[in-house]
């Protein structure tokens, strides 16, 4: 007689490890200051306090991105502010660090330019600055990690800045990003030509989404308020290349996509 047990057993096991092999990492971030802990899909918290004006009370943290994709990969980093307190700065260096920027100016900022990591290479020009610039309170950013030629490999990682004196409640800074039954959106077809569909399942608390360009300028507004089903929106107006679809609770982000037009 067949034993089922086994049967259901092996059945289950062959289908873990089919599920298991299209979950593909292609980069590894790494955090020197845990040991070079893989951090993928984590929030890291750096404390501190508010500080004074003009980087005084700076907070900083610098990650290790290595490429285990078995390819070169060319990199760029991109840089959403998901809830960052007002007033605040911040900038990310990658290969070069930037000028500072006041939270708000650009929500969605592209990394100016791309590193090339071989296979098996290690790239430690990341570091992530916030200027509290005296204000008490709490910033959440998104970074991801992406090529340049084949936006599906990504990786991406969070990091909460608190610069707060116990006045300010920082522990919902999480809720909306990691909650996965809120919120599920998806965009295709991706790269996308005349028009793009916006998937929206178990809409909580979403008001709108916002198409920006890389340099952060919104480009289409789309009111999501009652949305819970697909959303089509006309792209044809705007121009080839890489742009963001950001969605919004009032002002504040909780996702954001990546759109190619072509």
């Amino acid at each position: 007689m067949i034993d089922m047990k086994r049967i259901l057993l092996l059945t289950v096991f062959v289908l873990a490890l089919s599920f298991g092999s299209n979950a593909q990492t292609y980069l590894r971030i790494m955090d020197p200051t845990n040991g070079n802990a893989v951090v993928n899909d984590a929030y890291i918290t750096v404390q501190g306090t508010p500080g004074g004006t003009g980087g005084v009370g700076e907070l900083e943290h610098e990650l290790l991105i290595k490429n285990i994709s078995g390819q070169s990969l060319d990199i760029k980093v991109t840089r959403t502010e998901l809830d960052v307190a007002p007033n605040t700065k911040n900038t990310t260096c990658w290969y070069i660090c930037p000028l500072y920027v006041t939270a708000g100016d650009q929500p969605v900022l592209e990394s100016a330019f791309t590193e090339t990591i071989a296979d098996q290479d290690t790239n430690d020009t990341f570091v992530a600055h916030h200027r509290p610039e005296g204000v008490d309170g709490c910033s959440l950013m998104k970074y991801e990690f992406w090529d340049v030629n084949d936006p599906q490999k990504s990786e991406v990682v969070y990091i909460k800045f608190l610069h707060n004196t116990g006045s300010v409640d920082c522990s919902t800074l999480d809720v909306a990003e990691y909650n996965e039954d809120l919120n599920k959106v998806s965009v295709y077809p991706n790269p996308a030509t005349t028009a793009v569909k916006i998937n929206i399942e178990n809409n909580y608390n979403i008001t709108s989404l916002v198409i920006v360009d890389m340099l952060g300028k919104t480009v289409k507004t789309i009111d999501a308020t009652n949305v819970n089903g697909v959303k089509s929106v006309d792209v044809s107006n705007l121009n080839k290349g890489f742009y963001f679809v950001k969605v919004m609770n009032g002002s504040n982000i909780l996702k954001s996509k990546k759109l190619m037009i072509n």
